[in-house]
């Protein structure tokens, strides 16, 4: 008789009472525990952050500002911008011809910029 899964648990030693063919069907068993675990940790923590975030940051944080935009809140120009690209770490260039900029990304760099 293969002993069931809690026993395993409370004495490993057991693992050599497994016949060698059923050995599949525990692992299988413990990956399927594995698996639920890990799914509801994922969720309670998915939730746990969306509970913790307010609205307003929530709907901020996939914002993509036009090079206008992003310009009138560094107070430069969309050329200056566009010259910076490169080094900017909130700009995505999301096309050849189309540049956009992470407003959060944006506001972090200027918090961290001006302290």
């Amino acid at each position: 008789m293969t002993p069931a899964i809690h026993e395993l648990l409370d004495t490993p030693d057991r693992v050599a009472e497994i016949p060698y063919a059923q050995i599949p069907r525990v692992l299988g068993e413990l990956e399927g525990l594995r698996v639920a675990l890990l799914a509801q940790l994922i969720t309670h923590s998915v939730a746990a952050t969306l509970a913790a975030e307010p609205a307003e940051k929530s709907q901020a944080t996939g914002r993509l500002l036009k090079p206008a935009e992003a310009a009138a809140l560094l107070n430069v120009t969309p050329r200056w911008l566009y010259q910076h690209r490169r080094s900017l770490p909130f700009a995505r260039k999301l096309s050849r011809r189309a540049l956009r900029f992470s407003e959060e990304g944006l506001r972090r760099w200027l918090a961290h910029r001006h302290g």
